[in-house]
């Protein structure tokens, strides 16, 4: 089998990066792994090595780098002889990537997967932007055309087959992300107490800091709280453009993105998520393991992670005077909590229900 990707993830351009490494992983499962990235101007130079290949879209300005994509794919299709019979697109997400990789299964007949790792059809995706609600439009016809679509949740998969998509429910393949469970158990704790030693009670947030993260939101309906109790802080792994907002709280401090988020989780005293929709959650299933308790909203895998109130709670978006109540039961209400224990998925069979996502496209 051959493959073709699209991807705007610009790390695939860093070797050694995770997302690098990840592609090499796929690469070894088919005979041809060929991942067009789409990126700005000097983000990175071509790789090739074995049968991995890796094309950057250099593209001159931001809206020419679909239709850089487009062309450096066709090129590639038409250079490597790819056929119905053993060639595939992939598309990481089926709004603009996906637009282009329609336009490329048109023109050469390929076989078409589609990737969803946002769960677009939640009502506040669509809700925040209208290049959101255009982004719903082009999934509903892209979908309708692909030969296969790999999910990251269940939650997704429902959303789609309640839709009016009438999409087959035979092409959705449930794939969550892969999350090294092994390696968190073991994984040595972060002193967060010894490196603030002002905050004696320590809550974590690991996020994008964008808008639909709510976190500006949760720290403003924590300042009552802090105002009762001066020894709770927050500490924020990430990075983005609500940054400067959330620096001013006296509260907060804002460390930017980390490697690995797991041994942080171990030195906080309470996991914190609060975005308005997740496709999947990964940092729920890695605080889990972390054993750090979870206050989460109703996104993603929350009910998968959170186990009868035992290791974590669940609230409703938006729902302010839950988030407190929660935050204090655990921290200073002495409220019960227990590790969840976390059943490890192997790489070998994950990287095996990869492979078989992409030859479900076939059948």
């Amino acid at each position: 089998m051959r493959v073709l990707m699209l991807s705007a993830d610009a790390k695939i351009l860093e070797i050694g990066s995770g997302v690098y490494i990840r592609m090499r992983e796929y690469a070894d499962l088919v005979d041809e792994l060929h991942v067009v990235v789409l990126c700005g101007k000097k983000s990175g130079v071509e790789l090739h090595g074995g049968n991995l290949h890796i094309y950057p879209t250099n593209s001159e300005k931001k809206i020419g780098r679909l239709s850089d994509a487009y062309k450096i794919s066709a090129g590639i299709i038409q250079q490597r002889a790819m056929s119905a019979t053993d060639s595939l697109i992939t598309s990481q997400d089926p709004f603009e990537l996906g637009m282009v990789c329609m336009r490329l299964k048109k023109r050469f007949a390929l076989k078409l997967q589609l990737q969803v790792h946002t769960d677009f059809l939640n009502p506040f995706f669509a809700a925040e932007s209208i290049k959101n609600r255009a982004r719903v439009m082009m999934a509903r016809y892209t979908m309708r055309h692909a030969d296969g679509i790999r999910v990251v949740s269940e939650r997704i998969k429902k959303s789609l087959i309640d839709s009016d998509f009438k999409i087959d429910q035979e092409k959705i393949f449930v794939l969550p992300v892969f999350v090294d469970v092994e390696a968190a158990h073991v994984a040595e704790p972060i002193d967060l107490h010894s490196r603030f030693p002002h905050f004696k009670k320590i809550i974590l947030i690991a996020s994008r800091l964008t808008r639909e993260k709510q976190i500006v939101w949760a720290c403003e309906a924590m300042k009552s709280l802090v105002e009762q109790h001066p020894e709770l802080g927050v500490i924020i792994l990430g990075d983005g453009p609500e940054r400067a907002a959330l620096e001013k709280f006296p509260f907060v401090r804002v460390m930017g993105w980390a490697a690995n988020v797991v041994p942080y989780m171990k030195g906080a005293d309470l996991f914190l998520n609060t975005s308005l929709y997740e496709g999947y959650g990964r940092t729920l299933i890695e605080a889990a393991a972390a054993g750090v308790p979870i206050i989460t909203t109703d996104v993603g895998i929350a009910h998968e992670v959170i186990e009868d109130e035992k290791n974590g709670t669940v609230i409703a978006v938006g729902d302010e005077s839950a988030l407190l109540v929660g935050i204090a039961g655990y921290l200073f209400g002495g409220k019960y909590f227990e590790k969840k224990s976390i059943e490890p998925i192997s790489k070998i069979k994950y990287l095996q229900d990869y492979l078989g996502a992409w030859q479900a496209c076939f059948r």
